[in-house]
C-alpha cells in the first residue's frame, strides 16, 4: 500500500544492520529506487553523483520513479530484509523491478528483473564524501541483468587501500 512520487517511508529493520562502521536500525524506503540511512533528501530524485556520495544510502536504482500501480514489497526474517520496487519511470511509464536485500551480516544484493531500460545510479555510499562504491552499471539497462553484491570489510587485508576518490590499489 505504499504509493507516491517522490515519496519516502521510514521501516524499522528486524536486526542491527552494520553499514561502514555503523549500526543501522531504521531505513528510509524511497519510492525512487533508494534506502537512505536519515530522512533528509530521502525523497530526492535527482540521482546526483556527486549528491550520492555524500548521503548515506544505497542506490538500489536511483531514478527519478513514481509507484502509482505497482507496490513495494517487504520480505522479512531474522536473517534478512528483503524491499522490492514494483515501479515505473516517470518520464515514459515504463515498468521498474528492482530489489534490495539486506542480511543481518552487512551483506547486501541488488537484484533487477523485467523493465529497467533506462537505468539509474546504482551503488552503496557511507555519506562522507569518501567511503562510496558506484557500481559501473549505473545508468545501464538493468533488465533481468545480474546481481551485484556488495560486502563491506572493516578492515582491508595487508596491502589494500582506497584512496580518497574510491580507487582500491595494492
Amino acid at each position: 500500500g505504499w504509493y507516491g512520487d517522490d515519496a519516502y517511508w521510514s521501516y524499522d529493520l528486524p536486526f542491527d544492520f552494520p553499514f561502514f562502521g555503523e549500526i543501522k536500525k531504521t531505513i528510509y524506503i524511497n519510492s525512487n529506487g533508494t534506502i537512505n540511512f536519515d530522512s533528509d533528501y530521502a525523497d530526492d530524485y535527482s540521482a546526483s553523483q556527486t549528491e550520492f556520495k555524500f548521503r548515506s544510502m544505497i542506490a538500489v536504482l536511483w531514478n527519478d520513479l513514481r509507484i502509482n500501480s505497482g507496490d513495494i514489497f517487504i520480505e522479512e526474517s531474522a536473517d534478512y530484509i528483503t524491499i522490492r520496487w514494483n515501479a515505473s519511470y516517470h518520464t515514459d511509464s515504463s515498468d521498474v523491478n528492482c530489489s534490495v536485500t539486506l542480511y543481518k551480516t552487512g551483506k547486501i544484493i541488488l537484484s533487477y528483473g523485467s523493465g529497467n531500460k533506462k537505468g539509474g545510479l546504482i551503488g552503496i555510499s557511507s555519506g562522507d564524501g569518501k567511503n562510496y562504491l558506484l557500481s559501473p552499471l549505473s545508468q545501464q539497462i538493468m533488465e533481468n541483468s545480474c546481481d551485484i553484491i556488495f560486502v563491506i570489510k572493516e578492515n582491508l587485508p595487508d596491502g589494500l587501500s582506497f584512496s580518497e576518490d574510491g580507487v582500491l590499489t595494492g
